[in-house]
């Protein structure tokens, strides 16, 4: 029977909440209220607010991105752009592009007042940009700065227009992220500049913009705990060279001003041994050179270096952090067509008649190392060529790579930071002069003897002119 035929009302789900509800408030009036009010919404307030300042903070990190993006594209867009250098250090320091508000402090004066940076960069057609702090920075590199600045930039200043016109300048951009006020005459980057005894500027106020930063990581290699060199080119604001300090540490002053065109120059000047060596095909040296390892040829009237230098190259493949093995060959026993012996010494005496040709005192690096090939290659001393690719590194003699080998731990840890070659290659020098001046060797003075019996071996060469004349004279040390 349908319950409406009687009269009878149907009771609810609603019904029967709201009959709850009224029961509980009257409970709750006579003080008999066992629970608050589920219905209340206090519980829940200090959960929105929290959301909200979530929300909120999310909201300027997505902005504050947004932001860092448009800065850094934009900095992308106007370095390919036709632009010139004062443009792009304005955005990159402020990306407002205020660029009145930009200026530098001259370094190498006493009192100095700032000058705008747009007046500097008006009469200097290239710059030498050193991005990072000054805690980075190392004594070696500071020395490095301070010869090209009075070596090179303060021999080759242009005065044709004026007395103020440079070729060169170097400018240090101080890089902190968290630093966003000028950099006043009173701060203590003042005092470091003028400490260093170099002619640079800075400029008045920290690189720290986000996307900023982001331009130098992406485009410029800056790494962020070591210090880096860009060269540009201000008539342009063309970057010709975002690593320069590697091609300073390596090659030293030679490729001056360090852009590209100068690094090519360099590169071929130094793959001396094989620019007019043919191998046969599928050579595994020639395979080596195209794959640019680390390659070290050997060679002596020892007869038990061929086997003390493979030892040895083991041991710097197991205990420094080299990307590649480093490969060897012993030019005694390898055999091509003909013997390899004779074709790597043709070679490198060719070589080092046409560089000594020109009259110059001052010995490059070039020459340098082709002279000290020759006179090991005379004496009774084992010999090692450390080439990268095709491009010769360094020359060295048996002595020196036992004390590379037994002083491993004071220049392995700078491979990580300066490439191997680098690091290998800064040491190694060091130890060569130490060594070789002792027993009477001097290139600088094209005389040279070698052997632990300064007696016996003597070695000197003499390059005459195209005149046919001797450009140096020389004399036995013994």
């Amino acid at each position: 029977m349908n319950p409406r035929d009687n009269g009878q009302r149907i009771t609810t789900k609603d019904d029967e909440q709201t009959s709850a509800i009224t029961k509980e408030e009257n409970n709750g009036q006579n003080g008999c209220t066992k629970r608050e009010n589920p219905y209340s919404l206090e519980p829940y307030i200090e959960k929105v607010k929290t959301r909200c300042m979530d929300l909120k903070h999310k909201r300027l990190i997505f902005e504050e991105d947004k932001v860092e993006d448009i800065r850094y594209y934009d900095l992308v867009k106007l370095s390919k752009s036709p632009t010139t250098g004062v443009k792009i250090l304005t955005q990159l320091v402020s990306p407002l592009g205020y660029v009145h508000d930009l200026q530098l402090f001259d370094g190498s004066k006493e009192n100095s007042n700032m000058v705008p940076m747009d007046i500097v960069l008006e009469k200097t057609k290239k710059l030498l940009l050193v991005l990072g702090s000054k805690q980075n920075m190392s004594n070696d590199d500071i020395d490095l700065l301070r010869r090209i600045q009075f070596e090179k930039i303060k021999n080759e200043t242009n005065t044709c227009g004026g007395d103020d016109e440079k070729q060169c300048a170097i400018i240090w951009l101080p890089i902190d992220k968290d630093h966003n006020n000028l950099i006043t005459n009173s701060s203590i980057d003042e005092s470091f500049l003028k400490s260093k005894n170099i002619e640079w500027y800075t400029l008045n106020k920290y690189v720290s913009d986000q996307g900023s930063l982001k331009f130098l990581e992406e485009k410029w290699d800056y790494k962020g705990t070591s210090p880096n060199v860009v060269v540009m080119d201000v008539p342009t604001g063309k970057i010709e060279n975002t690593d320069a300090l590697y091609a300073m540490r390596l090659w030293g002053l030679d490729t001056f001003p360090f852009d590209q065109h100068s690094l090519q120059i360099k590169r071929k000047q130094m793959s001396f041994l094989f620019n007019d060596f043919s191998f046969p095909s599928k050579h595994y040296l020639a395979n080596w050179i195209q794959e640019d390892e680390y390659i070290i040829l050997h060679g002596g009237k020892d007869e038990n270096w061929a086997k003390e230098i493979e030892g040895k190259i083991k041991f710097f493949n197991e205990n420094v952090n080299v990307d590649h093995k480093i490969k060897h060959l012993n030019i005694n026993q390898e055999k091509v067509e003909v013997s390899f012996e004779e074709l790597f010494w043709r070679g490198v005496y060719c070589w080092s008649i046409k560089s000594n040709k020109v009259q110059n005192d001052s010995y490059d690096d070039m020459k340098k190392q082709l002279d000290r090939l020759c006179c090991l290659g005379k004496a009774k001393v084992g010999w090692f060529v450390l080439n990268k690719g095709p491009v010769t590194i360094l020359i060295g003699s048996q002595q020196t790579l036992e004390k590379m080998v037994e002083d491993i731990k004071i220049w392995k840890n700078n491979v990580k930071k300066n490439t191997f070659e680098v690091a290998f290659k800064e040491f190694h020098e060091k130890i060569f002069d130490n060594l070789h001046q002792d027993q009477g060797f001097g290139m600088e003075n094209k005389k040279t003897t070698l052997g632990k019996n300064n007696s016996e071996d003597c070695c000197i060469i003499e390059y005459p002119t195209e005149e046919g004349k001797l450009r140096i004279t020389m004399d036995c040390p013994n």
